[in-house]
């Protein structure tokens, strides 16, 4: 065989591999798809990976003072967010709101923590993450246990890099690129689940932030349920 015949066979061929791995990436993630009726619900606006991979615990700086994530003894929901985002963040503030209502008529409400981890540590500030919090949660403040990671610097990037959240700012508007969605850790600190609402030029799940919701509420009683 020609040695250039060769050459660009093998070239196509890395290039085909490359460009197959990248679709599988962009459709499934890096883990594989959640099944089974506790995400059942979920499925319809969002898809749920199933991850089971211990995290590390680490101390860190929070709207609650010094605490250590994940929360021992509790089932933890991380979410990605910032004050200034200007949109999806607050979207995914409201399915919280939703959801923690839900957890606190059904009694369940301790058993759950809800950690905000930033993603723009070049401007946060506590105080005005703090009243955005109350501002926000209302009268469920202080019903609900939910912290927001202060962290800058290595603590943060370790937490961002043991969920598998990017963040990237615009250095001429501000913004923030980031992952978004929710991440579910078990009372044993396992990450079990990374749910990402479905968004596409065609499919926006994010305008049915209730839908979310009810899905997030089906898994959180089911983790509930299961670790009584």
């Amino acid at each position: 065989m020609d040695v250039r015949i060769f050459v660009a066979a093998v070239m196509a061929s890395v290039i085909t591999a490359s460009f197959l791995i990248n679709i599988y990436l962009f459709y499934s993630g890096y883990y594989p798809r959640a099944e089974g009726p506790a995400v059942e619900k979920l499925s319809s606006t969002s898809t749920v990976y199933e991850i089971k991979r211990p995290l590390f615990p680490l101390i860190v700086n929070t709207t609650e003072g010094v605490v250590r994530v994940p929360v021992e003894g509790r089932i933890n929901v991380f979410v990605p967010q910032y004050v200034n985002c200007p949109d999806i963040c607050h979207i995914e503030t409201l399915i919280m709101l939703y959801v923690m209502e839900k957890t606190v008529e059904a009694g369940i409400s301790d058993r759950i923590v809800w950690v905000t981890v930033e993603v723009d540590p070049w401007r946060s500030e506590p105080g005005i993450v703090a009243r955005y919090m109350r501002d926000m949660a209302g009268d469920l403040y202080g019903k609900v246990d939910w912290i927001w990671i202060l962290e800058k610097g290595d603590k943060l990037e370790k937490i961002w890099k043991q969920l598998g959240i990017v963040a990237q700012r615009d250095d001429k508007t501000g913004l923030i690129g980031h992952t978004a969605g929710f991440y579910i850790a078990d009372e044993n600190g396992t990450l079990l689940y990374y749910i990402k609402p479905k968004s596409t030029v065609l499919e926006n799940a994010w305008e049915n932030p209730k839908d979310i919701g009810d899905g997030l509420w089906e898994l959180l009683k089911h983790l509930a349920k299961s670790e009584e």
